[in-house]
């Protein structure tokens, strides 16, 4: 498949309506990974990319002759197990055929995230990356059309003018069907996941960009004293710490920090809560730092993990 440089704006929207998609030559050479191997699938899909110098855009018009019975439930991101229509995008960025990044969507926008590794040896759906995609259902079908940023694959630089060749997969799940159908030939019996993957070729001078990340974060520091014996421990010091930290430096940029008067504090108070509408920012579990007496609230798949120690987990 060959991606073609996007000629105007990309609306993410679902609707695949610019001329730039329409210019885009489809691919719709899916065949069945399930339940009938190597056969045609019972409906079509096809598949279009983009890309300008900030991200590429998959577009996939995915035939249904029967609309109304598409299965799109409503879930949490990252969810696994529920009964639903599914398009998986794959991106192995690297060209290893061992690593590759799964971008899965349902047809009510559900997102789901996970970095493949070791060719099928294992998911890691602790990975969260920053992506848009929109999905519509209509008379046809339903279709899905995403962004992937850049930022969020990792690729090294080549020579001004050098095609990058790239691993790519599509793969659509049918529920009420039991059906698996992929653009680039793959059956459950196969040694390999990553390395079936086809190639997606025509990316030219595009940037190799600059990954900086910035997390809040929030810190806290209690000293207490002993008082009266006949009364509760007084608070004599409260000081919370907040500001942006550097994920490059590991250093904090503008901390600020702010006193609690210890009248105000009670065996209830919460000295810091948040609710994040981004769902790879939800804190989850505790730790202690290894560097000061800081109870820190992390999650349990958040970014604050390094990619290279990922666990493995196994995704159905």
């Amino acid at each position: 498949m060959r991606a073609s440089r996007a000629t105007g704006a990309i609306n993410i929207d679902g609707k695949l309506n610019e001329p730039s998609w329409a210019a885009a030559v489809p691919s719709g050479d899916f065949t069945q990974s399930y339940p009938k191997v190597g056969a045609k699938p019972t409906d079509p899909t096809e598949v279009r990319v983009l890309y300008d110098d900030d991200a590429l855009y998959v577009g996939v018009r995915m035939f249904d002759a029967r609309p109304d019975s598409i299965a799109a439930q409503l879930a949490r991101r990252d969810v696994t197990g529920i009964y639903s229509d599914w398009l998986h995008v794959m991106v192995d960025s690297y060209r290893d055929r061992r690593t590759s990044f799964r971008f899965s969507v349902n047809p009510r926008g559900v997102q789901k995230d996970v970095l493949e590794f070791d060719d099928n040896k294992g998911e890691d759906l602790n990975w969260d990356a920053v992506w848009e995609v929109a999905t519509s259902i209509d008379s046809a079908g339903w279709t899905a059309e995403y962004r992937i940023p850049f930022s969020q694959l990792r690729f090294g630089n080549v020579p001004s003018g050098v095609e990058r060749i790239w691993g790519f997969q599509v793969m659509r799940d049918i529920a009420r069907r039991n059906e698996r159908d992929s653009w680039s030939p793959w059956k459950q019996t196969d040694p390999g996941f990553v390395s079936f993957e086809g190639d997606l070729g025509g990316i030219v001078d595009i940037p190799t960009p600059r990954r900086l990340e910035l997390m809040p974060y929030v810190s806290g520091k209690l000293t207490r004293a002993p008082g009266d014996p006949a009364k509760r421990e007084q608070i004599s010091n409260t000081v919370c710490r907040w500001g942006l930290h550097s994920r490059l430096r590991s250093i904090p940029i503008s901390v600020r920090s702010k006193s609690i008067p210890p009248s105000s504090i009670s065996p209830r108070t919460k000295l810091f809560s948040r609710r994040n509408a981004h769902s790879s920012l939800r804190a989850r579990t505790s730790s202690i730092s290894a560097s000061s007496a800081v109870v820190l609230l992390t999650g349990v798949n958040r970014s604050f993990i390094p990619e290279e120690s990922a666990d493995r987990h196994s995704v159905s």
